[in-house]
């Protein structure tokens, strides 16, 4: 990848943080996401480097009004903000207490303190690595845990979706999402779903896509792709035809939520269906 190709695809990359990208471009780098491992890399230094100089005031107006409003949107982006402002707040209190104070037992030298004796010679690039690594390791964890509980609910309902669904009695049992492109369907039109529930059964309405055998289906959520599975089947009933899926109850948090879908062969054809959960 060139330079510039490295410079636009940073600056997409925070323009999505900061909920300034379109739509589809959005969608586009979530998949991506996925499925690439570099790029997922990439993603998260930019997201520590947007951190960074929000912490430190070197955003424009407009870019620091987009992130409070945007990129603070989730209880796990917040606790991002948090984790990194707690690590720099300690990191300078520890440098401001070790220019202050010496040890005078070798034995009860701190980790720090060794590291700041390591580097004498730059101390402040030695604080800084320092402070760089624990901010990175932090944010990886908080990222890349996160991440991985989603892979595996992915890969879970991946699964489960891969397996006929064509007997209705099966889930009756589960909450109940029925819809038709643009309209909420079902009791009351929102739908209620229990903590002790594990999976929302989902039937979807083909209409422009009724002549479909297999579709293609994401999950979004404030513009934001939670799942996503491909290569589902579709079922005939009474003449028409429609998509089943299975959905984890736990990743179905109050608010208004969207699936698309669309022919593997054509994903340009999208259906979107909405539906909300109280």
């Amino acid at each position: 990848m060139t330079r510039n190709a490295l410079i636009d695809e940073a600056d997409k990359i925070r323009s999505y943080f900061l909920g300034t990208l379109s739509e589809s471009q959005a969608e586009e780098l979530e998949l991506r996401l996925i499925s690439d491992a570099e790029f997922e890399a990439n993603v998260l230094a930019a997201e520590n480097e947007l951190i960074e100089d929000r912490l430190d005031n070197t955003l424009t107006e407009t870019q620091a009004r987009n992130f409070d409003k945007n990129y603070l949107s989730s209880p796990e982006r917040i606790r991002n903000l948090e984790t990194v402002a707690l690590l720099r707040r300690y990191a300078k209190i520890r440098v401001r207490n070790t220019a202050n104070s010496k040890s005078e037992d070798e034995s009860h030298v701190s980790f720090y303190d060794k590291i700041r004796e390591l580097f004498s010679g730059i101390p402040a690039i030695a604080y800084a690595a320092c402070l760089m690594l624990i901010i990175g390791v932090g944010l990886a964890y908080l990222w890349l845990g996160g991440n991985t509980a989603d892979r595996s609910l992915q890969m879970e309902y991946a699964s489960l979706n891969e397996q006929d669904l064509s007997d209705l009695n099966r889930f009756r049992s589960l909450p109940l999402i029925t819809a038709v492109p643009g309209v909420v369907r079902g009791n009351g039109g929102n739908v209620k779903v229990l903590n002790s529930e594990k999976s929302v059964f989902v039937r979807l309405v083909l209409i422009d896509l009724q002549n479909e055998t297999v579709l293609n289906a994401s999950l979004f959520h404030s513009n934001s792709l939670l799942l996503k599975f491909d290569s589902l089947k579709t079922y005939e009933v009474n003449g028409s035809r429609e998509l089943r899926l299975l959905l984890p109850a736990n990743l179905l948090q109050k608010g208004a939520y969207q699936i698309k879908a669309s022919p593997i062969d054509n994903p340009g054809k999208e259906v979107i269906y909405n539906f909300a959960i109280e």
